[in-house]
């Protein structure tokens, strides 16, 4: 008695949870860059360039990526540094199976900088990586598709997800923006920054876009005074994959690998076209979704078998919210007042999201840097604040996963050493079920099955429970024979109907 087997395979999140990497470093500036007088800001941006499994190992590498801010002692103006610098972390896995699918993203929760010396910084920083892995599970189980005429199957039908390989795409963009006569002419750069909102995913035959919003901002001098220059473009970006269509589940992920600015004079002969150059990385996480026929139970007409069974777990993307929400918050800062606000930059860790009676609970802290004007010049002030979002509209005990953007942030002064911030941001909200499947793991023979004289009439007194395929496997006959015998004696899905005493075996 033998029956091919076939491989299905249920997916399944491997390890889900949060690295922590901390480094402290010593940075001496180029020969160019006039020495340090005072330190204004410091702003971190990691990346991670890729993430690979080796064995029972994942190994993450990137770039920390900082922006130092400071006045100089040599010309009393503002000057600019970008510093990046390379990190691994290594993590030991307790699956080594050649078959996962790692992602990681990172977060600087933690970043300092003091100055040592006219040309020496001293920084020091913590990354947050949140790493997932997944996995498709094989498991083998009799394959029902093959023609065998000596067995009766029991099966059931199990909608399931497959994890894809994510679609890793980086859009290498120029981008040419003209300050406009309302604003100075730009004499020299102080920093700048190009930031990706993502709006909304559509989906077609054959391919997927984002549609975003890109700001870009420039802070420059012109005669002595400061100005800070934003515009924001629409930009949508398209991911060409043959397995895409309208009803494919996708999630995704979007950051800025890349980015510089430079200047270009107009047709006045006025350094009023910036020239920005971006590169935009978007990786879009693929579910595929398939019924898989498997078999539950098994009988023979003339043997007694031995069924082994077995029983996995899979996890079932079953929604993805989307809702905006605001953080806003006065500030008293009693040793700076702030005449004039140049810049307002927020970021957003989220540290868990919970289920309650009022829904899904959302806490997280918000960091944010107020770049402005005082008495004693450009400076900076920097906050961290503790939120908590509740999401009413996810009222049940699926397992979540959670990511959030902040869209936008803005300062206003609100009183002498007093100012209002409000960051306005998006959250993901990603559900799964839980699921569970008991299916034939193996089977074999253990005896010949007694057969019955047919010369005779054999009539089965059912308990409610039982049903036709029950019956059938008691007496080793196809439950469509049963059912052509006793039409009224069973609903559509194999139960008895009421007030069944006996049932006809024939």
């Amino acid at each position: 008695m033998n029956t091919p087997i076939k491989t299905f395979y249920f997916p399944k999140t491997i390890e889900n949870g949060d690295l922590f990497s901390e480094w402290e470093k010593e940075y001496e500036l180029e020969s160019n860059m006039p020495d340090l007088q005072r330190l204004i800001r410091i702003d971190s941006a990691p990346i991670i360039e890729s993430t690979q499994i080796n064995g029972g190992n994942v190994q993450i590498q990137g770039e920390n990526r900082f922006n130092v801010l400071y006045r100089s002692s040599e010309d009393e103006e503002l000057h600019s540094v970008n510093i990046a610098d390379a990190f691994s972390v290594s993590e030991d896995i307790k699956n080594n199976s050649e078959d996962l699918i790692p992602f990681a993203k990172i977060f600087c929760v933690y970043i300092s900088c003091k100055v040592i010396s006219p040309r020496k910084l001293y920084v020091k920083a913590k990354n947050k990586i949140s790493l997932s892995i997944k996995e498709n599970l094989p498991h083998t189980t009799p394959n029902i598709n093959e023609s065998n005429n000596v067995l009766f199957f029991k099966t059931d039908s199990i909608p399931m997800q497959t994890f894809v390989p994510p679609i890793n795409k980086v859009f290498n963009i120029e981008e040419k923006i003209t300050v406009d006569g309302t604003y100075p002419p730009i004499e020299k750069i102080i920093f700048s920054n190009v930031k990706i909102v993502p709006l909304d995913l559509v989906k077609n035959i054959g391919s997927a876009t984002l549609n975003t919003t890109v700001i870009f901002k420039v802070f420059y001098e012109n005669n002595g005074a400061y100005t800070l220059f934003s515009r924001s473009v629409p930009v949508s970006l398209t991911v060409d994959d043959e397995d895409i269509n309208e009803n494919t589940l996708i999630y995704y992920f979007l950051t800025i690998k890349n980015q510089s600015v430079s200047t270009e004079m107009d047709n006045y002969g006025e350094d009023r076209i910036l020239k920005f150059e971006y590169s935009p990385e978007l990786v879009l996480f693929k579910i595929k979704e398939t019924v898989e026929e498997i078999p539950t139970d098994v009988f023979s007409p003339t043997e007694i078998l031995e069924i082994k069974t077995k029983t996995a777990s899979f996890e079932e993307l079953s929604g993805i919210v989307q809702r905006p929400f605001t953080v806003e918050k006065v500030f008293e800062i009693p040793d700076m007042d702030f005449s004039e606000i140049y810049d307002t930059s927020a970021v957003i860790d989220v540290e868990k999201l919970e289920q309650n009676e009022q829904g899904a609970v959302l806490n997280g802290i918000c960091g944010i840097s107020v770049l402005g004007k005082t008495e004693k010049g450009i400076d900076c002030v920097v906050f961290n604040v503790n939120f908590s979002q509740s999401f009413p509209e996810i009222n049940d005990e699926s397992k979540k996963e959670c990511s959030v953007i902040p869209i936008q942030a803005n300062a206003t002064i609100s009183g002498r050493n007093m100012i209002n911030v409000r960051v306005s941001a998006n959250a993901t909200i990603r559900k799964y079920n839980e699921r569970s499947c008991t299916f034939i793991s193996e089977y074999s023979p253990l005896s010949s099955r007694e057969q019955r004289d047919k010369s005779c009439i054999t009539l089965y007194y059912p308990s409610k429970s039982d049903s036709v395929w029950d019956i059938a496997k008691e007496y080793g006959i196809d439950p469509k024979d049963i059912i052509k015998e006793n039409k009224s004696s069973f609903t559509p899905n194999g139960a008895l109907t009421d007030n069944i005493k006996a049932i006809f075996i024939p």
